[in-house]
Order: structure tokens, then sequence, then C-alpha cells
């Protein structure tokens, strides 16, 4: 978890959240750094201090560092390996090509809740870890690719509802995970 606290003589903000969240908020802030006129001063707590008016390249060269283009970004997290996890080399996955046909997932974050469902209910591992999840991958990259942004595709089949979790070594499938299971399952049966 990121968090980014902004004090411009006082007037804190403090915000707290995952990086992606922070970075948005950081550039709102920015944004309102930039926009304040020169003739808006500020008064610091002491009453004989004033702060002239507010120099807002200074106030984000001193106290905020400079954001990284998104290029820079999504080049940085998808060349990071520390971000993705151990490989869990206990798991009997030979099962996993012909479980993952009853569903045919489009996306990373439909493989995620795939993976999460081998893993409980032909595997019994319950919760499962994202290792667990990142084995997965790994063994069907011959038919599919590893995710570069795996903590970011488990982030977002978080969002989207496919899975739940407090910490990444207690991965659980929520009702909306298994309705969407469900819902796959029908499509490809129909089909």
């Amino acid at each position: 978890m990121a968090k980014l606290t902004v004090n411009v003589s006082d007037g804190s903000i403090e915000i707290e959240g995952d990086e992606a969240f922070i970075l948005t908020a950081l550039g709102e802030v920015r944004g309102a750094l930039k926009d304040l006129q020169p003739s808006n001063g500020f008064k610091s707590k002491s009453p004989d201090s004033e702060i002239g008016p507010l120099n807002s390249s200074e106030v984000v060269s001193e106290k905020i560092p400079p954001l990284k283009s998104k290029q820079s970004q999504i080049k940085n997290s998808s060349s990071s390996k520390k971000s993705q996890p151990s490989l869990n080399t206990n798991l009997d996955l030979s099962k996993l090509p012909e479980f993952i046909k009853k569903y045919k997932p489009k996306n990373n974050t439909e493989k995620i809740l795939v993976f999460c469902s081998f893993l409980r209910d032909i595997l019994k591992v319950s919760p499962c870890a994202d290792s667990d999840i990142y084995s997965c991958f790994h063994s069907m990259k011959s038919e599919m690719k590893i995710p570069e942004a795996f903590a970011k595709n488990m982030n977002d089949a978080k969002k989207e509802g496919y899975i739940e979790y407090t910490k990444l070594s207690e991965v659980i499938i929520p009702t909306m995970g298994e309705n969407h299971l469900v819902y796959m399952a029908k499509k490809v049966s129909d089909a």
C-alpha cells in the first residue's frame, strides 16, 4: 500500500491506497497547485512568517518527486521481476488444460478466476495463494501468455468481484465469482 502526504503550510492531505490510485491523486494535487494564482499566498502556522505567493513549480519540484510518464511506468512495472510471485512446484497441474476448456476464459481476470476454481475444486487448495495462481499461468505458458503485470491482474480480478483476498496467500472465490464461473461454463456449453 502506498501513501501520499502533502503539507503546504499544514493544509495537510494524507492519502493511502494502491500505487495507481496514489499516482492519480498525485496528478490531481499537482494540477491544483499549478492552478493557484500567484496572488494567493499562504500563511504558515506562525503569524510572523509569511510565505509569499505560492510558486507551484517550486513546491512540486521540492516536495513531490516528478511523475514518470505512463510509458516509463508501464516499462518499469513490466520489467520488474520482484512483482512476480514464486512458483509452487508442489502442485499437480496436469489436469488444468482439460479443466480450463470448460470455461474458455477470455482475459487474465477470468483466467485467474478459473485457476482459483481449479485449485479449490480439483486440487482441494482453498484458500489458494498468488504463487499457486501464478504457477497455473506458468504451466499453461505454451497456450497463453504469463501476465507481465501479474499483481495488477490480481487486483483487477478483485475489483471485478471474481476473487477476494486480504492477503495474497488467502485468495478465495466470492459469490460474484461463482456466478461468473456458471455464466462462462453455460456460454461454452451453449456454443
